[in-house]
């Protein structure tokens, strides 16, 4: 009866006055109208939103939604404040945990995320809860840390580091990371957790292994491995890479740098020496011997892969230049070299030589040597003699050229074979031995 009672009372406001204007009741609860022949609800309580702004210009946050409303706080521009609500001209707003009103135009866009901006540490340093050497201490950090800079105060520079917020000296930091410094093993060391032999053992480090360092204290050094962070002793490690050489035949190593000199030992060839320095044309090494010297032509900075040699000629065993390689051979195995026919020039029929062949299936009979390691430079090089091939001249000058083949048991060997316009000649004018055997070439 009483929603009738209002209903009839609008009724007869509207057919006096004609205004279908809608009239708040004071006492009357809010309620839902539905319009006409709709099932549309209408709400017609205000409208609520809850978003991020930023304010435009300099504000003051008010108690209600109007001018003369009091003033609960000041906001800066550029404030962020969160949204609410919304009322027509006016906006409800939470900043620093109070609520007031603002003009709704006094809002900008939503606040955009400034980009961090990162220091870098150049040294050990601490984090202090406030700016002053003589704050409480938050954590440690060592070199090249990466922190989230906040800011400056005073000689500190507030940083944001491992979940915490604290200062550290401004002096101690760069805006780009220091470059890393490298230590090497020396040999076979051990990285302790602390700068004592006695605390226990992190991991081993082989030798020549790069560890990044970090500082010094005393004799130790605090590095950091693939195995984490730890302590060595400054004698174990060396500022550079061990540096190393290849003896290319026995040699004696000296006392000092002549052959005046006595000799500590008897150094193999193709033995891995530790580089030191050099002087007058000789190498300080640290061998198998102890350290001395080396005349820096007895040794190469990289290790050659020493094949075996293929002979087929006057150098396999029972003929005339077999001297060269008769006492050096580790091995001496017979094969045939694979894709190769064998030649004897006409005017002269006991000099042999090794063509190129599109044929897998020519064959060329040879004696697989394999030289002693101690003799392996010296002797490869008195066959080059023997064969007048200099690796230093353009290979098309000279009549042999010295080659990896491969034999039919798939070695790679060196082999002496006819350079490209010797092998042409003989392919047109020289004589075929079928066989492929020196030895029955009548």
């Amino acid at each position: 009866m009483q929603q009738r009672g209002i209903a009839l009372t609008l009724a007869v406001i509207i057919a006096v006055t004609g205004n279908t204007t809608a009239f708040a009741l004071a006492d009357a609860p809010k309620v839902s109208s539905f319009a006409a022949g709709q099932n549309q609800r209408i709400d017609l309580t205000s409208a609520k939103a809850e978003q991020q702004k930023t304010t435009s210009e300099f504000l003051q946050l008010l108690e209600s939604a109007s001018t003369t409303s009091k003033s609960l706080a000041d906001i800066p521009k550029n404030a962020t404040v969160t949204v609410t609500e919304t009322r027509g001209d006016w906006s409800r707003i939470s900043y620093k945990a109070m609520t007031g009103w603002v003009p709704t135009d006094s809002l900008g866009n939503e606040p955009t995320s400034k980009a961090k901006v990162y220091n870098y540490t150049t040294k050990y340093t601490t984090l202090r809860k406030d700016a002053s050497t003589e704050s409480e201490r938050l954590g440690t950090h060592e070199r090249r840390t990466k922190v989230e800079y906040l800011g400056k105060s005073g000689a500190f520079s507030k940083v944001g580091i491992s979940g915490k917020t604290g200062y550290i000296q401004t002096s101690h930091l760069s805006k780009d990371n220091p470059k890393a410094v490298y230590r090497w093993s020396k040999k076979e060391i051990s990285i302790h957790k602390d700068p004592s032999d006695k605390t226990p053992r992190i991991s081993r480090l082989k030798e020549n292994t790069r560890v990044e360092w970090l500082r010094n204290s005393g004799d130790w050094q605090r590095v950091k491995s693939s195995s984490g962070h730890g302590w060595v002793r400054s004698a174990s490690v060396a500022n550079n890479a061990v540096q190393y050489r290849w003896t290319k035949s026995n040699v004696n190593l000296r006392k000092g740098t002549s052959t005046s000199h006595g000799s500590r030992g008897l150094i193999p060839g193709g033995e891995k020496v530790a580089y030191l320095k050099t002087s007058k044309g000789w190498s300080q090494v640290k061998s198998s011997k102890g350290t001395g010297w080396i005349k820096n032509s007895y040794l190469t900075a990289t290790k050659t892969k020493q094949y075996p040699v293929a002979v087929y000629g006057t150098l396999r065993k029972g003929q005339k230049a077999y001297r060269l390689v008769k006492g050096k051979t580790s091995s001496e195995v017979k094969t045939k070299v694979v894709s190769h026919n064998l030649f004897l020039r006409r005017d002269l029929t006991w000099l042999s030589y090794m063509v190129p062949s599109k044929d897998r299936g020519h064959l060329v009979v040879a004696e697989r040597m394999t030289l002693k390691t101690g003799s392996y430079a010296s002797t490869l090089a008195a066959l080059d003699r023997y064969e007048r091939f200099d690796p230093r001249k353009p290979m098309a000058n000279q009549s042999y050229n010295r080659k990896l083949v491969k034999d039919q048991q798939g070695n790679q060997v060196w082999a002496y074979v006819g350079s490209a316009k010797m092998s042409k000649y003989l392919t047109k004018s020289g004589i075929r031995v079928k066989s492929g055997d020196y030895l029955k070439r009548y």
